[in-house]
């Protein structure tokens, strides 16, 4: 007597009733568990000799239980009393009901539902005859966790002070509602974790990075997390947040601009386009311009601040000055005698 082993595999779910399929069966065993079938007597001492039928030891569904993102396999342990070779037919089953075209060794369970019972009814053969067919124990089909698919954290580039968002997307099988809780690195350090997935970054620094992980739920609990891209704070330009003024006091010009850099760099200021004269101290900004009688019609200033990291800002405005007034003459007049 020979011992035979199968564990089997194919895809393609459907329900319908429909066809069953034959595989050759080579020696070989494997642990299987499942009720035991009945022994076979041995032909009679003196007879003439019969072909006996291949009997199926065992059969089950694996895994226990199925879920609808996996697949679902039928391990077999058949075996021949005359020691011939065994095939096995398959047939998968969805609530005693025949699936259509599944035939095979595993099942990509993609058509059933939650709380659907799987079976697979299997026959042994020989070259001559078939042997009794067995069912295997049903398996339910679960609940299947979500899964994200995708986390993104915006805006990109984030600089500090900004409201850091993550945005995840996700998929549940058994098309329930998914919500998610996102938990949040920086520098490798925990930050905070809970359903909020907003992070405020006004106390951060540039260069820090930022790391986020969403996790799905569903009505039965949660799912498979996933990680979003690092993000690092980059640099953040300075800003000019004086305004200009237009009085020209006695031939005299003078603007001290202000800016800002949310970084901290020191500021280097300068003018880009200014008429002759004009001048701008680098380190404070302050413009002093002392007009001439050949100064005339309206002049275009352009201020530039850089903050050392490649970041700018600029302003631009218009000065149209008068000619001074000419110089007084000093007064005349006789003294009293």
């Amino acid at each position: 007597m020979t011992l035979h082993l199968l564990t089997t595999a194919l895809m393609a779910p459907a329900f319908f009733f429909g066809c069953t399929s034959e595989s050759p069966q080579t020696g070989g065993t494997e642990q299987t568990a499942s009720p035991s079938a009945p022994s076979v007597p041995s032909a009679p001492s003196g007879s003439p000799h019969t072909n006996r039928p291949p009997i199926v030891r065992s059969a089950r569904i694996v895994p226990v239980p199925v879920l609808l993102n996996g697949s679902a396999m039928v391990q077999v342990e058949a075996e021949d009393p005359d020691g011939d070779p065994v095939a096995i037919r398959r047939q998968w089953l969805v609530n005693g009901n025949p699936i259509e075209g599944e035939t095979g060794p595993s099942l990509v369970p993609r058509m059933l539902k939650r709380g659907d019972l799987l079976t697979v009814e299997v026959t042994p053969l020989d070259n001559l005859v078939a042997g009794t067919p067995y069912r295997t124990d049903p398996v339910p089909v679960a609940n299947t966790p979500p899964q994200v698919t995708r986390v993104a954290l915006d805006p990109s580039p984030v600089r500090v002070g900004d409201a850091l968002h993550a945005k995840a997307e996700g998929l549940d099988p058994d098309g329930d509602s998914i919500r998610y809780s996102f938990k949040w690195w920086r520098n490798n350090l925990p930050l905070s974790e809970g359903e909020e997935g907003t992070l405020q970054t006004a106390a951060f620094a540039r260069g820090d990075t930022i790391v986020a992980l969403a996790t799905p739920y569903d009505a039965a609990g949660p799912g498979k997390p996933k990680y979003s891209e690092e993000i690092t704070i980059s640099n953040s330009p300075p800003t000019i947040t004086s305004v200009p003024p237009t009085a020209i006091n006695e031939g005299r010009y003078n603007y001290a601009v202000i800016a800002v850099d949310q970084d901290g760099d020191p500021l280097t200021y300068l003018l880009q386009t200014a008429p002759p004269g004009m001048t701008i101290d680098a380190a404070s900004g302050r413009i002093e311009w002392q007009i001439t009688a050949q100064t005339t019609g309206t002049q275009r200033v352009r201020i530039g601040v850089e903050d050392g990291h490649e970041g700018r800002a600029f302003q631009e405005f218009d000065l149209t000055p008068s000619a001074p007034p000419p110089p007084r003459r000093g007064a005349t007049g006789r003294s009293p005698g």
